[in-house]
């Protein structure tokens, strides 16, 4: 995730973002950790009955 982070972008207000299925909480966590915020849920996005949380983090 750092690297991801240090090289995908050279914008000082760069937002990044990724989705965690609502079956993998400890994957949440992980991203909560790394500053990451949930900042919406997308129900059905993929497969009915699994719904994904929208997560973001603000560079810098």
């Amino acid at each position: 995730m750092k690297f991801f982070e240090d090289n995908a972008s050279d914008s000082s207000s760069a937002k990044y973002f990724l989705t965690v299925d609502d079956f993998n909480p400890g994957a949440k966590i992980l991203y909560e950790n790394l500053g990451y915020k949930c900042v919406g849920e997308l129900p059905d996005f993929y497969k009915n009955g699994i719904n994904c949380y929208l997560m973001m983090k603000r560079r810098g």
